[in-house]
């Protein structure tokens, strides 16, 4: 028994490393006074076997495994939310070097047009390559978030041929300038979009921080479609006498949706940067933001009717474009309402202008996604977080006889709410 006294001992450090991994999903996971009775009790286990007595070490031990087994049960419904965004900040992220690799092509051929030695036909054909090269980028974009994030830029570096064709280097040069600068706004477009959908399930360490009625209504949204898009990739390794045992999930689905539909129906696109709401159009014309949500819910309908029946292809076909739905919609409401934490009292509304920073990779910069500042950063004062707050309230979890620490965790979870 003694020797179990060490990986007793050294299962805190683990638990240590959890709290810490857990910390940016704190409010979904509520994971810090659990953990921490956790600890305490492995340190009763290790004490108990050191001592050989094997009575206090089990009972310890199994308030360790009932308390383990709670947080399980709350990461259970958390993984597959965060599995989902992180899925789709991944694809963006293996995608995002493009952009600037295009950006950089077309300087160099901006280059070669504003001389006057040119070769016309050879930049007319670099310049198609780039131009398809950039439509294929902007579709794959497309497909992954339903935004049309590099038309402008597209746009641009088509007119630069059509110019290059015309032979007018001049001009070509022209729009490939204004080319490089949309595609810079673009880039910076779509590292903000990777920063918000991080934001839906983050939240930013602001005291008193309270999240948008969209951005709520966002998560709930997630909740589901991670949810979702695992049934649609069981159902991919189901056989096709078995795709009828999924009708009442896709049934579930589609019921979801409706008060999503409804809360969606009443929220507004938000006043455009620079613009007050005085200034905004009056009345604001509707934002249709729950249409997706609407053809989401068509699909899963016929997605169900189709398990009904076992027509195994139909049913994978809609519940596929069910995900591509509640894809775009989590990235449109991302996109218009997650906030990204900047400087204090920066304008964070949407924008399509961006500006870049000595660092284009700020995405990666200590504190952005958390909205926790560097140490050498400005900094104020705030409430004590809930893993602080529960570290105080571990003293007196160890003056406590086993059977009192239930009563005195409920305790602080209800002095916390």
């Amino acid at each position: 028994m003694p020797k179990l006294a060490i990986p007793q001992k050294n299962l805190i450090h683990a638990v240590d490393a959890i709290l810490v991994a857990l910390d940016p999903v704190s409010h979904l996971v509520k994971s810090d006074t659990v953990m921490l009775f956790a600890k305490d009790d492995m340190d009763e286990a290790g004490i108990s076997l050191e001592e050989k007595d094997v009575e206090e070490a089990v009972d310890a031990q199994s308030y360790i495994v009932e308390t383990l087994g709670e947080l399980r049960g709350q990461l259970s419904t958390v993984i597959p939310q965060y599995q989902y965004q992180l899925e789709i900040v991944y694809a963006m992220y293996e995608i995002f070097q493009e952009g600037v690799l295009i950006r950089e092509a077309q300087r160099k051929l901006r280059e070669k047009a504003s001389v006057k030695t040119a070769d016309l036909a050879d930049l007319v054909k670099e310049q198609g390559v780039l131009k398809a090269r950039a439509e294929a980028y902007g579709a794959l974009i497309k497909e992954i978030t339903g935004l049309d994030i590099f038309g402008s830029s597209a746009a641009h570096i088509a007119e630069a041929e059509d110019r290059l064709k015309g032979g007018d280097s001049g001009e070509a040069a022209k729009a490939m300038a204004q080319a490089e600068k949309a595609l810079l706004d673009d880039t910076g477009v779509f590292l903000d979009l990777m920063k918000r959908l991080h934001l839906l399930l983050i939240d930013p360490t602001w005291a008193g921080y309270v999240p948008s009625e969209e951005v709520v209504l966002a998560r709930k949204v997630l909740g589901m479609a991670g949810q979702q898009k695992l049934a649609y990739r069981e159902s991919n390794g189901a056989e096709a006498n078995k795709i009828s045992s999924y009708e009442a999930k896709l049934r579930e689905f589609e019921k979801a949706c409706g008060p999503f539909i409804e809360s969606a129906k009443e929220h507004k696109n938000p006043v455009p940067k620079g613009r007050s709401k005085v200034e905004a159009v009056k009345p604001i014309p509707p934002a249709n933001l729950h249409l997706k949500l609407v053809d989401a819910r068509e699909h899963l309908r016929k997605a169900a009717v189709s398990a009904k029946v076992s027509d195994r292809a139909k049913s994978l076909a809609s519940q596929k474009k069910a995900v591509e739905s509640l894809r775009y919609f989590i990235v449109e409401y991302a996109m218009k309402f997650a906030v990204v934490p900047g400087p204090l009292g920066e304008d964070e509304s949407v924008s399509d202008v961006y500006v870049e920073k000595d660092d284009i990779m700020q995405l990666f910069v200590p504190g952005v996604l958390t909205g926790e500042r560097p140490p050498d950063g400005k900094l104020e004062w705030e409430v004590l977080g809930k893993r602080d707050r529960a570290a105080l309230n571990e003293n007196f979890a160890r003056e406590l006889p086993l059977e009192y620490r239930a009563i005195l965790k409920d305790y602080y979870e209800r002095l916390a709410k």
